[in-house]
């Protein structure tokens, strides 16, 4: 009995010092585990255990291509590349300016003529046409003017140009037949003949359009008037003095015009202008060569100019009749000369020719 109670003792100190143990040993902290910070795309579950090998390899390499990507969408993109500014000086600077303001030219105003054309000044601006998907615009150049080589246009896989001519002989008129083939578009072109360079622009609209188009050349009107000087004054040559300037009574002059320069720095000058009632007399300055002589039309009240009969004797203008307003020109376009001079007219003359009624 004494051995089952030594027994008993010591199991139950041999479980008391175990338990001890226990509680002063102090237990390892667990391994930190990492959990990489995977897309939950790419968290799919395993390819079933009896597919077939080439589908378990085709599965993962599928895996492999979507994760790049989406590793590629999600890293930072380059920021696009910006070309460096270019520094242009003040006279490039000068040049655009001037480009500009000559191709929107506002005094360049279209006016339409009789046979529905729009007729646009040439060398004033560089004209503007509106064309339209599905119409086509007829640019009509001057009869006998031929195109050099095929035009040059900044946009030519949109923007389809043909030729056409009508007329025939010295009339043959050349025709371009322009079409873009969508709206919204906006370009240049450029066109050069045996007589001139047109310098065009070409716009696109869904609804609006021009359907023809023409040039009116200031040029032309000017050469006509100086091969009429100068066939004046080849017959004035060929004429007596005495047709030319006729004798006068001073008492019968009229000295009462009006000069005024009306456009440009002109580089001739008129010193006076008088008339005998019926002729009128233009004296210009002697430095003034006869073969750079300006041309003289004459305007109505109305503002209108017209031919009138005059001769080129010396320096001096001889016009047949008295006019409302004479105008000198010399050049075109926007390097034209121009002196007007208006007869006022009067009743009452004094000594010398002297007009009384300004006077009072």
């Amino acid at each position: 009995m004494i051995h089952h109670r030594n027994a008993s003792i010591c199991l139950f100190l041999l479980l008391a010092g175990a338990a001890g143990a226990t509680e002063n040993v102090e237990p390892e902290p667990a391994d930190e585990v990492v959990v990489p910070n995977i897309p939950t795309e790419l968290m799919a579950p395993p390819p079933a255990e009896d597919a077939p090998e080439e589908t378990l390899a085709t599965a993962g390499t599928a895996q492999k291509a979507e994760a790049n990507s989406d590793r590629a969408e999600s890293a930072p993109r380059p920021a696009p590349l910006v070309p460096a500014p270019i520094n242009i000086g003040p006279p490039a600077r000068r040049a655009i300016l001037e480009s500009h303001q000559w191709a929107e030219n506002p005094a360049a105003m279209p006016e339409l003529d009789s046979g529905g054309r729009v007729m646009f000044a040439f060398s004033e601006s560089a004209p503007t046409i509106v064309c339209a998907p599905m119409r086509v615009c007829d640019i009509e150049l001057q009869p006998g003017e031929v195109v050099q080589g095929a035009p040059h246009i900044g946009d030519s896989v949109r923007w389809k140009i043909g030729p056409a001519v009508s007329g025939s002989g010295e009339q043959q008129v050349t025709h371009l037949i322009v079409k873009p083939t969508e709206a919204g578009l906006d370009t240049n072109l450029i066109v050069p003949t045996d007589r001139r360079t047109y310098h065009l622009r070409l716009v696109s609209s869904s609804r609006h359009y021009v359907s023809s188009v023409a040039f009116d050349y200031p040029e032309d009107h000017q050469q006509s008037w100086q091969n009429f000087a100068k066939a004046s004054a080849r017959g004035s040559d060929a004429a007596p003095a005495s047709t030319d300037m006729p004798t006068v009574a001073v008492n019968r002059l009229n000295f009462n015009y009006r000069i005024k320069v009306v456009e440009g720095k002109p580089t001739f000058k008129p010193l006076r202008a008088m008339d005998d009632g019926y002729h009128t007399y233009i004296a210009m300055n002697e430095e003034m060569p006869q073969w750079e002589a300006p041309v003289l039309v004459g305007i109505s009240p109305d503002g209108a100019e017209q031919m009138i009969n005059y001769r080129l004797k010396g320096n001096m203008y001889v016009i047949d009749g008295t006019q409302f307003k004479l105008a000198l020109i010399s050049g075109v376009g926007r390097q034209q000369q121009r002196v007007e001079l208006t007869r006022d007219p009067c009743q009452r003359r004094g000594w010398l020719g002297i007009c009384w009624d300004a006077k009072e």
